[in-house]
């Protein structure tokens, strides 16, 4: 699993809930571990609603990656993995194929921001 993260599992906790506002992994196949806030709706950063059928997705929950042209997805809580200090420090942006390095090592970098902001 090229993922972006040494040893993707270990320092990732899977969570057991999640909250809206919340920072996480967030993990689709062919592309690294990324950087995602939880919402409550699918919106973008703008706030826009992009899909109002909420019920389509029970056992998922709506994130919006980071630095990712406003791209969400419905995922499972098994596609997701606390965001943590040490999570950050287990990131290796080398592992990343080079056509997602600087992008992900950006969405990193706004995730903490916000991160910080929050608390």
């Amino acid at each position: 699993e090229k993922a972006g993260l040494r040893e993707a599992r270990r320092g990732m906790e899977e969570p057991r809930s999640v909250f809206y506002g919340q920072i996480v992994w967030a993990h689709i196949d062919g592309f690294p571990w990324w950087p995602a806030m939880v919402c409550e709706n699918a919106v973008s950063w703008d706030g826009e609603v992009l899909e109002k059928a909420r019920w389509k997705y029970r056992g998922r929950v709506w994130v919006l990656f980071f630095n990712d042209n406003n791209e969400g997805a419905w995922l499972p809580l098994s596609q997701l993995r606390v965001f943590t200090q040490r999570s950050i420090e287990l990131f290796d942006p080398n592992a990343c194929s080079r056509k997602f390095k600087d992008q992900v090592v950006t969405a990193v970098l706004l995730a903490q921001e916000r991160l910080q902001v929050r608390i």
